[in-house]
Protein backbone atom coordinates (compact mmCIF):
# COMPACT_ATOMS: atom_id res chain seq x y z
CA UNK A 1 0.00 0.00 0.00
CA UNK A 2 0.81 3.62 -0.82
CA UNK A 3 0.76 6.84 0.63
CA UNK A 4 1.42 9.95 0.42
CA UNK A 5 2.68 12.67 4.02
CA UNK A 6 0.79 15.51 4.55
CA UNK A 7 2.67 19.00 5.28
CA UNK A 8 5.17 18.91 6.92
CA UNK A 9 6.00 14.99 6.15
CA UNK A 10 4.95 15.48 2.44
CA UNK A 11 6.55 12.35 1.25
CA UNK A 12 6.12 9.20 -0.57
CA UNK A 13 5.37 6.12 2.04
CA UNK A 14 5.01 2.55 1.59
CA UNK A 15 2.96 0.10 3.86
CA UNK A 16 3.83 -3.49 4.29
CA UNK A 17 0.55 -4.65 4.61
CA UNK A 18 2.00 -8.10 6.62
CA UNK A 19 4.29 -6.59 9.21
CA UNK A 20 2.33 -3.11 9.22
CA UNK A 21 5.98 -1.44 8.81
CA UNK A 22 6.30 2.22 7.21
CA UNK A 23 9.41 2.79 5.03
CA UNK A 24 9.44 6.22 3.45
CA UNK A 25 10.59 6.08 -0.31
CA UNK A 26 10.89 9.80 -1.27
CA UNK A 27 11.04 13.12 0.12
CA UNK A 28 8.22 14.00 -2.48
CA UNK A 29 4.50 13.37 -1.95
CA UNK A 30 2.13 12.50 -4.57
CA UNK A 31 -1.70 13.03 -4.94
CA UNK A 32 -3.06 9.72 -5.33
CA UNK A 33 -0.23 8.25 -6.11
CA UNK A 34 -0.85 4.34 -7.88
CA UNK A 35 1.58 1.42 -8.54
CA UNK A 36 1.80 0.36 -12.42
CA UNK A 37 0.16 -3.40 -12.59
CA UNK A 38 3.53 -4.84 -13.08
CA UNK A 39 4.45 -2.96 -10.00
CA UNK A 40 7.62 -1.40 -11.53
CA UNK A 41 6.68 2.20 -11.25
CA UNK A 42 4.10 4.43 -9.08
CA UNK A 43 2.51 7.29 -10.71
CA UNK A 44 0.84 10.30 -8.91
CA UNK A 45 0.32 14.04 -8.92
CA UNK A 46 1.76 16.99 -7.69
CA UNK A 47 0.62 17.78 -4.16
CA UNK A 48 1.28 21.69 -4.55
CA UNK A 49 0.94 24.33 -7.73
CA UNK A 50 4.66 24.98 -8.53
CA UNK A 51 5.48 28.40 -9.74
CA UNK A 52 1.76 29.45 -9.79
CA UNK A 53 0.67 26.92 -11.92
CA UNK A 54 -1.50 23.78 -11.87
CA UNK A 55 -0.79 19.78 -11.18
CA UNK A 56 1.84 17.86 -12.61
CA UNK A 57 2.17 14.08 -13.55
CA UNK A 58 5.27 12.54 -11.92
CA UNK A 59 6.40 9.44 -11.95
CA UNK A 60 9.08 7.54 -10.08
CA UNK A 61 10.34 3.83 -9.56
CA UNK A 62 8.64 1.43 -6.95
CA UNK A 63 11.46 1.77 -4.67
CA UNK A 64 11.01 5.93 -4.86
CA UNK A 65 14.07 6.58 -7.36
CA UNK A 66 14.45 7.95 -10.19
CA UNK A 67 11.95 10.46 -10.29
CA UNK A 68 10.63 12.20 -12.99
CA UNK A 69 8.26 14.70 -14.51
CA UNK A 70 6.44 13.04 -17.13
CA UNK A 71 3.48 15.88 -17.83
CA UNK A 72 4.03 19.39 -16.49
CA UNK A 73 1.60 21.78 -16.12
CA UNK A 74 1.98 24.62 -18.32
CA UNK A 75 0.43 28.44 -19.39
CA UNK A 76 -0.92 28.76 -23.39
CA UNK A 77 -0.96 32.51 -23.28
CA UNK A 78 -2.98 33.70 -20.55
CA UNK A 79 -4.66 30.20 -19.40
CA UNK A 80 -3.09 27.13 -17.00
CA UNK A 81 -2.97 23.57 -17.98
CA UNK A 82 -3.14 21.32 -15.11
CA UNK A 83 -3.07 17.57 -14.87
CA UNK A 84 -4.41 14.85 -12.30
CA UNK A 85 -6.37 11.79 -11.79
CA UNK A 86 -3.60 9.38 -13.26
CA UNK A 87 -4.74 5.86 -13.42
CA UNK A 88 -2.76 2.91 -14.75
CA UNK A 89 -4.26 0.62 -17.14
CA UNK A 90 -4.84 -3.33 -16.03
CA UNK A 91 -3.12 -4.65 -18.82
CA UNK A 92 0.59 -5.03 -17.69
CA UNK A 93 1.14 -5.82 -20.66
CA UNK A 94 1.15 -2.94 -22.50
CA UNK A 95 1.97 -0.26 -19.45
CA UNK A 96 -0.39 3.12 -20.25
CA UNK A 97 -2.64 5.18 -18.25
CA UNK A 98 -5.63 7.23 -18.40
CA UNK A 99 -5.33 11.68 -17.12
CA UNK A 100 -7.63 14.35 -17.01
CA UNK A 101 -6.80 17.72 -17.77
CA UNK A 102 -8.57 21.09 -17.01
CA UNK A 103 -7.70 24.20 -18.91
CA UNK A 104 -8.30 27.62 -17.00
CA UNK A 105 -7.64 30.97 -15.94
CA UNK A 106 -8.52 34.09 -13.79
CA UNK A 107 -10.89 36.38 -14.38
CA UNK A 108 -11.10 39.34 -12.26
CA UNK A 109 -14.85 39.75 -11.53
CA UNK A 110 -15.01 42.89 -9.39
CA UNK A 111 -12.22 45.00 -7.41
CA UNK A 112 -11.03 42.60 -4.93
CA UNK A 113 -12.55 38.86 -6.23
CA UNK A 114 -11.19 36.84 -9.08
CA UNK A 115 -12.96 33.68 -10.34
CA UNK A 116 -11.56 30.63 -11.57
CA UNK A 117 -13.14 30.18 -14.67
CA UNK A 118 -13.38 26.63 -16.38
CA UNK A 119 -12.39 26.61 -19.91
CA UNK A 120 -12.46 22.94 -20.82
CA UNK A 121 -11.78 19.22 -19.50
CA UNK A 122 -9.79 16.59 -21.44
CA UNK A 123 -9.22 13.36 -21.08
CA UNK A 124 -5.63 11.17 -22.55
CA UNK A 125 -4.16 7.86 -22.53
CA UNK A 126 -0.44 7.71 -22.15
CA UNK A 127 2.35 5.42 -22.51
CA UNK A 128 4.56 4.92 -19.25
CA UNK A 129 7.30 7.70 -20.40
CA UNK A 130 4.17 10.34 -20.92
CA UNK A 131 3.67 9.63 -24.58
CA UNK A 132 0.43 10.78 -25.52
CA UNK A 133 -1.59 7.56 -27.27
CA UNK A 134 -5.22 8.86 -27.56
CA UNK A 135 -7.24 12.07 -26.54
CA UNK A 136 -10.44 10.34 -25.76
CA UNK A 137 -13.44 11.90 -27.24
CA UNK A 138 -15.28 13.16 -24.14
CA UNK A 139 -17.52 16.30 -23.80
CA UNK A 140 -14.92 19.09 -22.95
CA UNK A 141 -17.50 20.41 -20.16
CA UNK A 142 -17.31 17.33 -17.95
CA UNK A 143 -15.67 17.80 -15.14
CA UNK A 144 -14.23 14.84 -12.92
CA UNK A 145 -14.68 15.91 -9.40
CA UNK A 146 -14.83 12.18 -8.15
CA UNK A 147 -12.50 10.70 -10.37
CA UNK A 148 -12.26 8.30 -12.78
CA UNK A 149 -11.29 4.41 -13.88
CA UNK A 150 -10.53 1.99 -15.95
CA UNK A 151 -13.88 -0.56 -16.59
CA UNK A 152 -14.44 -3.85 -18.92
CA UNK A 153 -10.78 -4.84 -18.65
CA UNK A 154 -9.64 -1.67 -20.17
CA UNK A 155 -12.00 -1.27 -23.18
CA UNK A 156 -14.01 1.40 -20.90
CA UNK A 157 -13.93 4.72 -18.52
CA UNK A 158 -16.35 4.74 -15.65
CA UNK A 159 -16.22 8.62 -14.39
CA UNK A 160 -17.41 10.23 -11.38
CA UNK A 161 -18.38 13.69 -13.02
CA UNK A 162 -20.39 17.36 -13.41
CA UNK A 163 -21.36 18.85 -16.63
CA UNK A 164 -19.68 22.17 -15.27
CA UNK A 165 -20.49 25.67 -16.85
CA UNK A 166 -17.81 26.39 -19.47
CA UNK A 167 -16.35 29.83 -19.27
CA UNK A 168 -18.60 31.21 -17.04
CA UNK A 169 -18.09 32.67 -13.12
CA UNK A 170 -18.31 29.13 -11.43
CA UNK A 171 -22.16 28.70 -9.86
CA UNK A 172 -22.82 29.26 -6.18
CA UNK A 173 -22.57 27.47 -3.06
CA UNK A 174 -26.09 25.05 -3.79
CA UNK A 175 -26.39 25.58 -7.57
CA UNK A 176 -23.58 23.03 -8.89
CA UNK A 177 -25.01 21.12 -11.22
CA UNK A 178 -25.53 17.26 -9.58
CA UNK A 179 -23.01 14.43 -10.09
CA UNK A 180 -23.41 11.75 -12.51
CA UNK A 181 -21.58 8.31 -13.27
CA UNK A 182 -20.72 7.95 -16.76
CA UNK A 183 -19.47 5.23 -18.88
CA UNK A 184 -17.19 5.77 -21.75
CA UNK A 185 -16.63 3.27 -24.14
CA UNK A 186 -13.11 3.55 -25.58
CA UNK A 187 -13.55 2.64 -29.03
CA UNK A 188 -17.16 4.03 -30.15
CA UNK A 189 -16.53 7.22 -28.09
CA UNK A 190 -20.11 6.35 -26.94
CA UNK A 191 -20.84 7.95 -22.98
CA UNK A 192 -23.17 6.47 -21.17
CA UNK A 193 -24.88 8.20 -17.59
CA UNK A 194 -24.98 4.72 -15.58
CA UNK A 195 -26.27 6.62 -12.34
CA UNK A 196 -27.76 9.80 -11.52
CA UNK A 197 -26.71 11.38 -7.58
CA UNK A 198 -28.77 14.33 -7.31
CA UNK A 199 -26.22 15.78 -5.38
CA UNK A 200 -22.74 17.60 -6.03
CA UNK A 201 -20.81 14.94 -3.50
CA UNK A 202 -17.10 15.11 -4.89
CA UNK A 203 -16.58 11.39 -3.47
CA UNK A 204 -13.77 9.07 -4.36
CA UNK A 205 -14.26 6.36 -7.69
CA UNK A 206 -12.44 3.11 -7.97
CA UNK A 207 -13.36 -0.11 -10.22
CA UNK A 208 -13.57 -3.27 -9.45
CA UNK A 209 -12.26 -5.60 -11.99
CA UNK A 210 -14.88 -8.52 -12.83
CA UNK A 211 -12.90 -11.31 -13.18
CA UNK A 212 -11.11 -10.30 -9.78
CA UNK A 213 -14.65 -11.01 -7.83
CA UNK A 214 -15.37 -14.96 -9.18
CA UNK A 215 -15.98 -16.70 -6.35
CA UNK A 216 -16.99 -19.85 -4.76
CA UNK A 217 -17.89 -20.45 -1.24
CA UNK A 218 -18.04 -23.74 0.29
CA UNK A 219 -20.94 -25.29 0.71
CA UNK A 220 -22.48 -22.31 -1.52
CA UNK A 221 -23.50 -22.02 -5.34
CA UNK A 222 -21.07 -20.45 -7.35
CA UNK A 223 -21.32 -16.64 -7.42
CA UNK A 224 -19.77 -14.36 -10.36
CA UNK A 225 -20.11 -11.21 -8.55
CA UNK A 226 -19.51 -9.04 -12.05
CA UNK A 227 -22.83 -10.35 -12.96
CA UNK A 228 -24.89 -9.23 -10.07
CA UNK A 229 -22.65 -5.77 -9.44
Amino acid sequence: MIRHGRPPDNSTNVLNLKTGKIKEIAEEGFVTPKWSPDGKYIVGGSAIDVDGLGSSIWRMNSDGGNLRKLIPSQRVGKSILSYSGSKWSPDSRKLKFVYSRMKYHWRRINHNTEALIREEFRYFICDHNGKTLERLNIPKDIQPIGGFDWMDNGRSLVISGVKYPINEVPPRLGEYPIRKIYKYHIATGKLTVLMDTDEYNPSGLDWISDDVLSVSPDGKKPTQWGGIK
